[in-house]
């Protein structure tokens, strides 16, 4: 083969790889989104970097400070483990949902994204402020005009106390 050769394969492999890449990123992006969207946190976080990973800890019910586990090697690993469990239960799914994100991201997050999964939060109810949206961040405490289906409001509660 003549040098020539060598370099019109090669070019043609780095652009295919970089058409792959690119259509993967878009998957990421697009499920990323919609998860967010679900979650009832502003869609726009999931392509901030950082604001991102701490909204995604929030929506899977762990404190913004759990994304900085996520910067530290080899505790990254068991955090990033920790972080897809804990999301697949937030959107009413099982451990083994968990584990295919953790494995197979690029099948699962799209399936948990566009498909029929609603986000339910950490303790397995399905949050709403009457309208069927959540209000403010993705996590359980009463805020605001956000209400926990199955629970009273805690003003209710001191009423009749």
């Amino acid at each position: 083969m003549e040098p020539v050769e060598l370099q019109q394969g090669a070019t043609a492999a780095l652009i295919i790889f970089q058409v792959i890449g690119l259509a993967l990123f878009g998957t990421f992006i697009a499920s990323f989104w919609k998860l967010f969207s679900k979650a009832g946190v502003p869609a726009w976080h999931s392509i901030v970097p950082i604001l991102n990973v701490v909204q995604l800890a929030r929506i899977a019910g762990k404190s913004g400070w759990f994304a900085l586990l996520l910067m530290i090697p080899v505790v990254s690993i068991v955090a990033g483990a920790i972080l897809y469990m804990s999301l697949a239960k937030s959107f009413g799914k099982t451990g083994g949902f968990g584990i295919g994100l953790l494995l197979l991201p690029i099948p699962f997050l799209p399936m948990l994204a566009f498909g029929d999964a609603k986000y339910v939060g950490t303790q397995g109810v399905q949050v709403n402020n009457g309208q069927g949206v959540m209000n403010g961040s993705p996590n359980l405490s009463v805020a605001g005009q956000g209400q926990v289906q199955g629970q009273q409001n805690p003003q209710e509660n001191r009423k009749a106390a």
